[in-house]
């Protein structure tokens, strides 16, 4: 029971708690169980089956992060500087990470939409229905959103140094 009362210890906090520890906990949960499960319990095999087999079915939709039922989840948990893709399989993170690049452009966007003033030329205009300052905006939102993830830094201080994250 130890793995399911330190994530409910966590997950039940006050202070501290966000939606972004709920799919990476969730996920170390079922990790932690599994290989509790794998360990030959005697007496306490039918409670670990049961804990085992009920995270499916309450959280299945988290657990297989069907999207876009888990797009909000997954960002949060990726944006936290604790998780960011370690708790995401190998296989899934090229998909989270196009993901959580396309959430913080369009986020990006936005922001810079209502701050951007209009001074665009009528020679811009080549026909993709983009100026070069959305072009220079994407690949510079790609960089930080990259350096960002590869950054060893696990504190929540550490989004000032990467503002279209924060």
């Amino acid at each position: 029971m130890e793995p399911v009362t330190s994530t409910l210890d966590i997950l039940q906090r006050d202070k501290h708690c966000f939606l972004g520890m709920v799919l990476p906990k969730l996920v170390q949960l079922h990790h932690s169980l599994t290989r509790v499960m794998n360990s030959n319990l005697v007496y306490c095999e039918p409670l670990g089956l049961a804990i085992v087999n009920g995270l499916p079915k309450r959280y299945g939709g988290l657990l297989e992060r069907q999207m876009p039922a888990t797009a909000h989840a997954t960002v949060a948990a990726v944006s936290h500087p604790l998780f960011k893709l370690r708790w995401v399989l190998p296989s899934k993170r090229e998909s989270i990470h196009a993901m959580f690049v396309q959430c913080v452009e369009s986020c990006s966007a936005a922001d810079g939409a209502s701050q951007e003033t209009a001074t665009s030329g009528t020679d811009d205009d080549y026909g993709f229905n983009e100026h070069s300052t959305d072009i220079i905006r994407v690949n510079s939102t790609e960089a930080e959103v990259s350096a960002y993830l590869s950054d060893s830094e696990q504190s929540l201080v550490s989004l000032l140094k990467y503002p279209a994250v924060q």
